[in-house]
């Protein structure tokens, strides 16, 4: 599924941000963990579908929350070179699983809920968007999730 959605319009990528922080807010204080968003004074815009995005930054949250120590804190940040960028501090992704985290249905364990679907639909919507998703290790452990899209070209 290559290539930007057919109904791709100009999206603030802080607006989108703002509306998956919202809500997972409540979520995040009930289970003792914070939630975070830094945006730039200027609209980042990317063409693509608000539906789509928010789906990916939410699915992205909602693993930030679950790795998350308690008491810690999920950074989601947008940056003027249209990113966003999703990091928690738990225990990181093992160098060996990697590139298993974005199959569908993979799971690190059965000991928590969850499909393993999360990271194979973030994966897919960010190929429809002519976007990546690159996983870094977050300084001082945990996961940093980058989500990297093309500058908006609508016309």
């Amino acid at each position: 599924m290559q290539g930007r959605p057919e109904a791709a319009i100009s999206v603030d990528l802080a607006e989108v941000a703002q509306a998956a922080v919202d809500d997972y807010a409540l979520l995040a204080l009930k289970n003792g963990r914070h939630l975070a968003l830094e945006t730039t004074p200027a609209s980042v815009v990317v063409a693509g579908d608000r539906q789509a995005l928010e789906s990916i930054i939410c699915n992205l949250i909602d693993n930030a929350l679950r790795a998350e120590p308690e008491g810690g804190t999920v950074l989601v940040r947008v940056d003027c070179d249209a990113t966003v960028t999703v990091i928690d501090h738990g225990e990181g992704v093992a160098a060996d699983d990697r590139e298993l985290i974005f199959e569908p249905f993979w799971r690190k364990t059965d000991a928590k809920p969850g499909a393993g679907l999360g990271l194979a639909i973030v994966k897919e919507l960010m190929e429809a968007h002519d976007g990546r998703v690159i996983l870094e290790a977050t300084p001082g452990g945990g996961a940093t999730f980058k989500l990297s899209f093309p500058a908006a070209d609508l016309k």
